[in-house]
């Protein structure tokens, strides 16, 4: 039996159980099975730290019991944060691999959580967890250095990117080396770096998801388009 701290990424339950995909500490990404018994409904919601005790048989995994920490779905005060905090679950489910652990970005994301709360450091916040995501799996760009030349980005250059070798200097670029020093110093004050940031991160985890949709997105921009407030 191994124990392991854990948030509940998402789950398919049905009447007497399920597969639960959890984000550990100590083994990264599994699925799980768990019944009613092994895990009470207080205890399958996301967004709260568990501590858990499995079986491995075979190549699955089985739960024999869970605990409580900290945390709850509704320490969210608005629609949006909430949404936001699915959004990391889905990132987080669809990129990482399974029993592979990353326990810096496992480290980071209960402060990800609270800095969704507020609407002045919501945005910043998905920024750099979309950042630290692909930097922990090894697939941020240089953001530092032209790809085909190995000079250090300069601010007043235009940039080029390709998702096989990264940013490359090209005076027909649409991304200003300024906002390159932004996003590697995840500094996000204009208005420039925040949409140029936003549409670049989505252009990389676009590649990466390979077609997968994410539910969260639909919602987030449901939200936007109803006016609802953050």
């Amino acid at each position: 039996m191994t124990c392991v701290n854990a948030y509940l990424l998402n789950l398919q339950w049905q009447s007497e159980g399920g597969w639960l995909n959890f984000f550990t500490q100590e083994q990264g990404r599994l699925c799980v099975w768990a019944n009613q018994q092994t895990l009470p409904p207080a205890l399958r919601e996301p967004f709260q730290t568990l501590v858990l005790w499995i079986n491995k048989r075979g190549e699955r995994f089985f739960l024999a019991q869970a605990e409580w920490r900290y945390g709850s779905r509704n320490q969210f005060r608005c629609a949006q944060s909430l949404t936001s905090a699915y959004y990391l679950n889905e990132l987080m489910l669809y990129l990482l691999p399974v029993e592979d652990p990353y326990p810096t970005l496992f480290a980071r994301y209960p402060d990800y959580l609270k800095q969704l709360h507020h609407t002045s450091s919501r945005l910043t916040a998905l920024r750099c967890f979309e950042l630290d995501l692909l930097e922990q799996l090894g697939l941020l760009a240089d953001l530092a250095h032209d790809c085909r030349t190995g000079e250090a980005i300069q601010p007043h250059y235009h940039y080029r990117f390709t998702h096989e070798h990264g940013f490359f200097r090209d005076a027909q670029g649409n991304m200003p080396g300024r906002v390159l020093l932004a996003l590697k110093n995840r500094c996000f004050d204009t208005l420039e770096s925040q949409r140029l940031s936003r549409l670049w991160l989505r252009n990389c985890l676009d590649y990466y998801l390979d077609g997968k949709a994410l539910r969260s997105r639909q919602i987030i921009a449901q939200l936007k388009n109803q006016g609802t407030p953050s």
